[in-house]
């Protein structure tokens, strides 16, 4: 019973902290003030875990835009729990829509339509996994290093 309560204290934090920063570093970011140009809405998809419980239900919209003479594509995502939410966001952009798409003034290619600078719940989620991280370190640190060399022979 007590390794699966010293592997629960060492698996939350590190789930939490892989979480907080794959939210930081997978979601689109890009800033307000990048150059932008008009494009169009090329299609729409609904995907992901389907059933009663709804799980992480995903949204993604294709969209298409000039820069300098060139046509781009890109796309972007949204990843909610609730079906109707990522409905409701798929509803703003239905296929043929205009919409302004936000470039990397470097590289072109990186176009987002809703620009952000991170995912606003991943430092939230990244600074709990590391509180409770370093908190179980202090607190039970000696412990877990004796209950883990015991139990794992190292």
């Amino acid at each position: 019973m007590e390794i699966i309560i010293a592997s629960t204290m060492i698996v939350v934090p590190a789930a939490l902290i892989f979480i907080g920063l794959q939210m930081a570093f997978v979601y689109p970011n890009a800033s307000p003030d990048w150059p932008q140009t008009e494009g169009r809405i090329e299609n729409q998809r609904l995907f992901g875990r389907f059933g009663q419980d709804d799980r992480m239900i995903c949204g993604e919209v294709t969209y298409s835009y000039l820069v300098s003479g060139e046509t781009y594509h890109a796309s972007q995502q949204e990843r909610y729990f609730q079906q109707s939410r990522t409905r409701e966001w798929l509803a703003q952009y239905p296929v043929g829509k205009r919409v302004t798409v936000h470039y990397h003034p470097q590289n072109p290619r990186r176009g987002v339509i809703e620009p952000r600078y991170r995912h606003p719940k991943a430092l939230l989620i990244l600074s709990i996994g590391i509180i409770l991280g370093a908190l179980d370190l202090v607190l039970y640190g000696p412990e877990l290093r004796e209950l883990i060399r015991q139990n794992y022979h190292f």
